[in-house]
């Protein structure tokens, strides 16, 4: 269908011989992050939602541009993702495992049937751009700080 979709991660760590941990570096504090990403997970927040988290989202990324690379996996599976984060966090938040002060490493079980959902998503992506079907964004009607800095911000839909 003429979608090319690629990437690089930052490292990969065999864990079995067939299952792989995929290890991505952030430079920024995990407080948010990490809140996210548990809430995306524990709510069951669809891919395709603006309040799943984004690191999640790439970390199934990962998942499905290593799997599907038969000359990198060579038969094995990412079956688990983890962020490690350079900065320390800034709050302590025990239900989100946070300690301030404390440097986070976020392991996250990786299954397929995220990359499933997540392939859904990029071809419902894909399709739309192919028909310039370009929706006013939720981010953009109901929070606009977010649309600040955007280089797109000058030629964005109506008035806020």
């Amino acid at each position: 269908n003429g979608l090319v979709f690629t990437g690089k991660y930052d490292k990969t760590e065999r864990l079995s011989p067939s299952g792989v941990k995929v290890v991505d570096y952030k430079t920024g504090q995990p407080d948010d992050h990490v809140k996210g990403i548990n809430n995306s997970i524990n709510d069951a927040v669809p891919a395709s939602s603006d309040d799943y988290e984004d690191y999640l989202r790439q970390l199934v990324a990962y998942k499905l541009l290593f799997d599907r690379d038969t000359k990198e996996s060579k038969g094995s599976k990412i079956v688990e993702g983890e962020l490690v984060f350079l900065e320390p966090a800034k709050s302590t938040v025990i239900k989100h495992g946070l300690r301030e002060g404390s440097y986070v490493k976020k392991a996250v079980l990786l299954k397929d049937e995220m990359v499933l959902e997540f392939e859904a998503t990029l071809r419902d992506i894909w399709v739309r751009i192919q028909r310039c079907d370009f929706p006013k964004l939720p981010a953009r009607v109901n929070e606009f700080k977010k649309c600040r800095g955007c280089d797109y911000d000058d030629i964005c839909w109506g008035e806020v």
